[in-house]
């Protein structure tokens, strides 16, 4: 039994001391995209850097089209350049991507018999895109954020994947974070060829709109067919916001208190520090300040402070908190409270009792048992001594 735990753990060692080794190593570029033509012919590069020179990196080609690569070399030690010869076929039956993944299977020691152990994080990648049959569309959508009152970027991108062309007739509709509708934006009609893409952006104004979190959905629709797809955009405004907070302390000690600060503006925002005043106490206790820092657009960030709790008698106790930033002043009062205090007499009086009533618990059933040990003792000699007379 020892023979075998000692020898789960040698192999757990040398895999872990192996993918240390091994972790370090990446692939450049990370991956290609076509579209299929029939009879394509192509080679692709991958540069795998950054392995142990020591290791021996056997090359795989993994995919369904996998029969359709060819390879300059079968493996590599430490770094390797690998051309890939890509020659595709007149026709593949199956529309939509076909990935061909480049991986690579170490083997430590120059042992070719080695398990299979495809490298996961480190593939390069070939996807092959075949036309769907007929007007077939994709979409991307995507916005960006703003403040309130400026315009917000929308982009969008529509794919033909069909072997056909296609006219889309595009628009969005924005909502607030109750869900109701804000805008309607359209776009208008498009002719996307097979194969093609087009690129299309729209501003929205928002001079009259609140400041708050919004959503957006774009409508592609093209031969009777509606696509959509969601993207979520925030307003902002010069304001930063206490979101969270370190609530417990110990007393007669020095603190520290975190804040959770988060910025409600689209923009970078400068020497933001808190300033926190204990409330509730009969001493006083001078307000104190923390470092500050910069924020970027809706960034949020933790600061700290120290303050000295040796003259703050109350379990629960308040502060406020005043955040300075560009001029501007945001103030929360906060609820804190003191840790329960452990005492350690009584437990370990009820550790002590508990302990006591063990023992007695014990020695009353070592008597017990020793008083009728001591029955049954008697009552046998008395039946043996009734038992000779008889004879």
């Amino acid at each position: 039994m020892g023979f075998k735990k000692e020898g789960v753990f040698f192999v757990v060692l040398f895999i872990f001391l192996f993918i240390q080794r091994v972790e370090g190593i990446g692939v450049s570029p990370a991956g290609y995209k076509i579209d299929f033509q029939p009879g394509f012919k192509g080679v692709f590069n991958f540069n795998f850097y950054g392995g142990s020179p020591d290791v021996k990196y056997n090359v795989l080609v993994l995919g369904d089209l996998a029969e359709y690569v060819e390879l300059s070399g079968e493996y590599f030690y430490g770094n390797g350049n690998i051309n890939a010869l890509l020659k595709l076929p007149k026709n593949i039956e199956k529309p939509g991507v076909h990935r061909i993944r480049i991986a690579l299977d170490p083997q430590p020691g120059n042992n070719s018999a080695s398990t299979l152990t495809v490298l996961a994080s480190v593939i390069g990648v070939i996807d092959v895109r075949v036309a769907y049959p007929g007007k077939y569309a994709e979409m991307e959508f995507e916005s960006e954020n703003a403040n309130a009152g400026q315009e917000v970027n929308f982009k969008l991108k529509i794919y033909s994947r069909g072997n056909e062309n296609i006219i889309a007739k595009s628009y969005i509709e924005i909502y607030d974070s109750m869900n109701k509708s804000a805008a309607t934006l359209p776009i208008g009609e498009n002719e996307i060829l097979s194969a093609q893409s087009i690129e299309l952006t729209k501003m929205w104004d928002t001079k009259d709109i609140a400041p708050g979190k919004y959503g957006a959905r774009a409508f592609v629709e093209y031969e009777g067919e509606k696509i959509s797809s969601w993207t979520n955009f925030r307003l902002g405004e010069l304001f930063v916001d206490v979101v969270d907070y370190k609530k417990e302390f110990e007393r007669g000690k020095i603190n520290p208190i975190t804040l959770d600060i988060e910025s409600y503006w689209n923009d970078y925002i400068e020497n933001v520090y808190g300033e926190i005043t204990i409330l509730d106490h009969e001493t006083d206790i001078s307000p104190f300040s923390t470092p500050s820092v910069d924020l970027g657009g809706f960034e949020r960030k933790t600061i700290t402070a120290h303050f000295d709790t040796k003259d703050i008698e109350e379990n629960k106790f308040k502060a406020k908190v005043v955040l300075h930033y560009s001029g501007k002043t945001t103030e929360k009062v906060i609820n804190l409270k003191f840790k329960r205090e452990v005492n350690y007499y009584i437990i370990g009086g009820l550790a002590g009792g508990v302990i006591l009533l063990i023992v007695i618990i014990v020695l009353v059933l070592w008597i017990l048992k020793l008083k009728r040990n001591a029955k049954e003792g008697k009552f046998k000699l008395k039946t043996e001594k009734k038992d000779e007379k008889n004879r």
